[in-house]
């Protein structure tokens, strides 16, 4: 019998700061208080570092709590082979007035292309001085 299931492709995500937030769920944040100027695109930083295998590729997505907002992201995409990139989040402010993003707020959405099976993102981030190596 023919064995006709694909393996679940792993994504390697590294935090390169304590302001990093791992991306539960496929939600990107912001890693820094930024301010998004009026009618001006903005990279806004993750302090993410993606490791994405060949045949993954990962587009970046408004989410809808910002669209109401006159923010807007651009369609970025991530193609693997792909190795320890780090992740900007373009983000343009449609509106006249300044829009400030605070460090952890939810910015982008993290969706699949090409391939129909989700990966599994996994946190590959060395402890930083003040955690715990472990988690019970």
């Amino acid at each position: 019998m023919a064995n006709n299931t694909q393996q679940v492709p792993r994504v390697l995500v590294n935090r390169v700061s304590e302001q990093a937030v791992f991306p539960c769920g496929g939600i990107i944040s912001s890693a820094k208080t930024i301010t998004l100027p009026g009618r001006n695109r903005t990279l806004v930083p993750t302090d993410l570092r993606f490791i994405i295998p060949a045949g993954v590729c990962l587009h970046f997505a408004i989410i809808p709590d910002l669209s109401q907002q006159s923010i807007s992201v651009d369609q970025g995409y991530i193609c693997g082979p792909c190795s320890d990139a780090l992740v900007w989040v373009d983000m343009y402010n449609r509106s006249g007035s300044n829009f400030e993003l605070k460090a952890g707020d939810h910015i982008a959405w993290l969706d699949v292309l090409h391939n129909k099976i989700t990966p599994k993102l996994i946190d590959v981030t060395p402890p930083f001085n003040n955690q715990p190596t472990s988690y019970n």
